[in-house]
């Protein structure tokens, strides 16, 4: 039986998977928008979803 802490790492394991998606989607959207205010903010929020993903992929990183 996993332990609590396993879930939760793979949980969020899980979450940075889900949130680069959501980022690679909206890459790709951005990608075939023709209005320039809006395909920057879509690659804005792209951004920032694959920095939610890294912040959750290092927290459980093996220390160095």
């Amino acid at each position: 039986m996993p332990t609590r802490g396993l879930t939760r790492m793979e949980d969020e394991l899980t979450r940075a998977q889900h949130y680069r998606s959501l980022a690679a989607q909206l890459n790709e959207t951005a990608g075939n928008e023709l209005d320039n205010a809006r395909r920057k903010q879509l690659l804005e929020l792209a951004g920032q979803y694959e920095r939610l993903a890294d912040k959750l992929i290092k927290q459980h990183a093996p220390k160095k």
